[in-house]
Parts: C-alpha cells; structure tokens; sequence
C-alpha cells in the first residue's frame, strides 16, 4: 500500500516519497571531522604502514572514542563508540557498540539513539548504521526500531533500501511498519514506499 497516512497533529506525517522532495538545509563551510577522545578513557593501537597496505588492516585503532561531525562550526552528530577503526586508504572510519546524538543549529539534541556498528565515509560524512538500530526524539514523542539504515549528510536525512523494514512508534500509541523509509527528525517527517502496517490514533 502507498499514500499519504492522516494524523491528528499536523506535524506528524507520512508521506509518498514520490510526492514530497527531499529537502536540505545548506551545508554552509566544509564539514570538519573532529575524533575527541574521551579523557583518561581512550587507548591507541597502532599499524604498521606495511601491514596496513598489505590488507584491509585500520592505520589506527581507537578505544572509548567519540567521532564528532561538525558543520559551519556547529556539532551535527557526535558518535560514541567502543572502537573506532580508521582506514585512510578507503576514507572510512568503522564504529562498534555505538550511541549517537543529533543537533540541531542551536545545539539541541533532536534525537539519540544506538546501534551495534556504524561506517562513516569521513569525505562526505555519509554513515551506514547497523545492528539493532533504536532512535528516539523525546521532544516529539516517536521511537524507531530497524535493522539498517544511512544517514545523507547533505540532505540530513535518514534512509533505508527499499526492502529493509522499519518501525516508527509514537507516544500516543501509532504504530507504523513499513519499508523504503526516509525521514527528517528536525521536521518529524517520515515516509515509505511501502506501508506493510499501521495502527492510527487521532486526537
């Protein structure tokens, strides 16, 4: 099933993906990569150059880190992670057992979450999350449960391929299951292509 699926508040909406452009925000000045090391908590573990070059083998290795991504001087998402592996031959950092928040321009948490791994493309800061994905938005009242989703930094927007199932589940007791999603927690906008199931409450 496609469509448009009605709420009571008009800021929770559902909408076709073929219907509504994905919008963005400008990125404004270069996105720059800062790796914080959580104080008195953080070990490094080394390669050799010719070992790394030899295989997929990270330059360096990271213990209790945190991967910030800041854009125009702002912190857009900060991971926190157990390891943090960095290959700089594939411009890839590979996170495990991960918490995450997102900001906003006035350095408000939108929304957090976990998950068991994340791999950022440290040029374009595009992330592919995985593993037990859960994200919550406090302030909107919604939790999202899925298997696998990307994060496009350019756009600021959340996705999933078109065959992966994703749960959205409201405070006031919607429910919404369905695959091909994408959403905006700044906006508290989602969509699907596929709507597989959906329980509705209307004020």
């Amino acid at each position: 099933m496609k469509g448009i699926i009605p709420r009571g508040k008009p800021r929770k909406r559902f909408l076709p993906r073929q219907k509504q452009p994905l919008r963005h925000k400008p990125s404004g000045l270069p996105v720059i990569i800062l790796l914080l090391l959580t104080a008195g908590a953080c070990t490094f573990e080394y390669e050799t150059a010719s070992a790394a070059a030899a295989g997929n083998i990270p330059d360096f290795i990271l213990k209790n880190a945190v991967y910030t991504v800041e854009r125009s001087g702002e912190r857009a998402m900060i991971f926190r992670a157990e390891t943090i592996e960095m290959y700089e031959s594939d411009k890839t950092a590979n996170l495990d057992a991960v918490t995450f928040q997102q900001r906003n321009e006035n350095e408000a948490d939108t929304a957090s979450g976990s998950c068991g791994k994340v791999s950022i493309n440290t040029n374009s800061q595009d992330a592919v999350l995985s593993d037990g994905i859960v994200i919550i938005a406090p302030s909107e009242g919604v939790r999202l449960e899925a298997e696998q989703l990307e994060w496009d930094n350019r756009r600021e927007r959340l996705f999933s391929h078109p065959e992966e199932i994703v749960r959205i589940i409201y405070d006031d007791g919607t429910r919404v299951i369905g695959r091909g999603f994408s959403g905006d927690f700044s906006l508290n906008v989602f969509q699907f292509q596929e709507i597989i199931e959906g329980n509705l409450q209307y004020e």
